[in-house]
């Protein structure tokens, strides 16, 4: 399919398709047992560790459909990486956390994920110069907001 004029929402979607894949590949030789959204709940869950966190609030995050979410974090908790449980002030609400099986797991590939983040941006942001760079944050986080009024 030639690309056309005006088709910006194809080119974000075949740039979302091509770094799914980068992500996914990536995680996958870090962490073979884990998919790419099961390693951002994971890794959100230990940056987050000192808080209280929802199911809606991962729901929120990743701008996926409860039942989505709910699937995935029952594979999450199969893998004994997370726990979770009722919230003390609402019980009809989910708190997550990370075990101890998925605190280590993390604080062990720690490095070869920050490295591997590193390479996805520099892949990303090659031959932009740091305005160029801004922009796109800018207009990255206005598209996200364009589709969350």
């Amino acid at each position: 399919m030639p690309i056309q004029n005006n088709n910006i929402g194809y080119l974000i979607y075949i740039a979302h398709v091509v770094l799914s894949k980068y992500f996914n590949n990536s995680i996958h030789k870090i962490l073979p047992t884990l998919t790419g959204v099961q390693f951002t709940i994971l890794i959100y869950l230990y940056y987050h560790r000192d808080k209280i966190v929802t199911q809606r609030e991962i729901t929120d995050y990743l701008h996926l459909r409860h039942p989505t979410v709910r699937h995935i974090i029952k594979l999450i908790l199969k893998k004994h990486l997370i726990v979770s449980g009722p919230l003390p002030t609402d019980h009809r609400q989910v708190q997550l956390m990370i075990s101890n099986n998925g605190n280590q797991l993390i604080k062990s590939h720690l490095p070869a994920i920050n490295h591997d983040y590193q390479q996805m941006n520099q892949i990303i942001t090659n031959h932009m110069d740091k305005s160029s760079v801004h922009n796109l944050e800018d207009l990255l986080t206005q598209l996200i907001k364009n589709f969350e009024e």
